[in-house]
């Protein structure tokens, strides 16, 4: 039980926090807080800071609020990605059995050896 409760209670402070999410400080405090000139930093599921003390400026997160906003947005990106994967699947292999679709360094090769020609 004393394991369990060390876990919950694990504070994370600003420098931990930008380690384990990948974030700068100013990208944390813009998920914090919503500013009207970037509206997209702003997510009210980021765990919010605690005050490590009366009167006191410093702050910490805790640890496991932390790692389930981390395991959300994981779940979230892989959602994201599965959904654009399927639906862009379709489209790509119908131009690709198009035969008027020319590979890039096809078309280039063809371009360059049209100028040589025109020049030699």
């Amino acid at each position: 039980m004393a394991a369990k409760l060390q876990e919950a209670l694990t504070i994370l402070r600003r420098k931990q926090l930008e380690q384990r999410t990948g974030l700068f400080r100013s990208g944390i405090y813009g998920k914090l807080k919503f500013n009207p000139k970037r509206p997209k930093e702003f997510d009210p599921s980021f765990p919010k800071p605690i005050k490590l003390g009366p009167g006191a400026k410093a702050v910490g997160w805790i640890e496991a609020e932390v790692n389930a906003w981390l395991t959300a947005q994981v779940e979230n990106s892989r959602k994201v990605q599965g959904a654009s994967r399927s639906s862009l699947s379709a489209p790509h292999t119908e131009l690709a059995q198009s035969p008027t679709m020319v590979p890039v360094k096809t078309a280039i090769k063809k371009n360059l050896k049209s100028t040589i020609t025109a020049r030699g």
